[in-house]
């Protein structure tokens, strides 16, 4: 059975230290999970802070949007078939 440092040389592949290797995986799998962590806590943290600033305003009175029915007035032109529309 050939060792896998004769096998290594015979190559002529250098070795890697598997410290090396470890903290490259470590480093890229760290990267991954934090990356997903941050996205979830960012996604609930703005929503609790969305909910209290809502909250907040709709308790304090702030000045909603004006609550208006929208109306349209349709003018057609026979001969071109054009239609208009204008706000009424």
């Amino acid at each position: 059975m050939v060792s896998i440092q004769a096998e290594t040389q015979a190559r002529n592949v250098p070795e890697v230290p598997a410290g090396v290797v470890g903290a490259d995986v470590g480093a890229d799998v760290g990267a991954d999970v934090g990356a997903d962590v941050g996205a979830d806590v960012g996604a609930d943290v703005g929503a609790d802070v969305g909910a209290v600033v809502g909250a907040v305003v709709v308790s304090s009175g702030s000045p909603q949007l004006a609550r208006t029915k929208l109306t349209a007035t349709i003018m057609i032109n026979d001969k071109t078939n054009n239609f208009f529309i204008s706000p009424s």
